[in-house]
């Protein structure tokens, strides 16, 4: 396990959704689990379709 490598792909997986505002789906995340990537400070935020 390389923690910087993990950083840097998490960034990517979630940069280019962010950007384009792709629809993201999640089967763990809340309801109903499809959803956007907002960009928040220096991370990112699950915002759920409405």
């Amino acid at each position: 396990m390389d923690n910087g490598v993990a950083v840097a792909n998490r960034k990517k997986l979630l940069d280019r959704p962010a950007t384009d505002r792709m629809k993201m789906l999640g089967f763990h995340w809340p309801y109903p689990g499809l959803g956007f990537a907002e960009r928040k400070g220096t991370g990112y935020q699950y915002v759920p379709a409405a």
